[in-house]
């Protein structure tokens, strides 16, 4: 009974676009640190996959999207470290968190450089 008080226990008290691995799954990403090893959650996005384990880090993940989501404006793809952007000439592939104009060949690992760009376009 005391088991059921503690953690997620089911789906249903996740978010939309969230996951829950329980420990001894395969989650599927090769790089992830928990990966068969303690339940854990990762982000659906597509662009994304980020794992961790501590559920109360689904707020803080979500913000930072909403964050991204508006300083991308639509106009850029942001990539994780363990996501590939599949660009052969890409320095950043599979190496850093980075960013690529959807406009232009442009390609960024500072967050801090995507509004200048994009004032580039208009």
């Amino acid at each position: 009974q005391r088991k059921m008080q503690w953690g997620v226990r089911n789906e249903t008290d996740l978010p939309d676009g969230y996951k829950r691995v329980r420990c001894g799954e395969d989650c599927g990403h090769t790089r992830c640190a928990y990966r068969q090893t303690v339940t854990h959650f990762h982000c659906l996005r597509a662009d994304c996959g980020y794992g961790f384990s501590d559920k109360s880090r689904i707020i803080q993940h979500r913000i930072r999207h909403e964050r991204l989501d508006a300083l991308m404006g639509g106009e850029f793809q942001q990539y994780r470290a363990s996501v590939t952007c599949d660009r052969a000439d890409c320095e950043f592939d599979e190496k850093a968190s980075h960013f690529h104009c959807l406009k232009c060949p442009y390609s960024c690992a500072d967050s801090s450089k995507v509004p200048a760009h994009r004032k580039y376009h208009t």
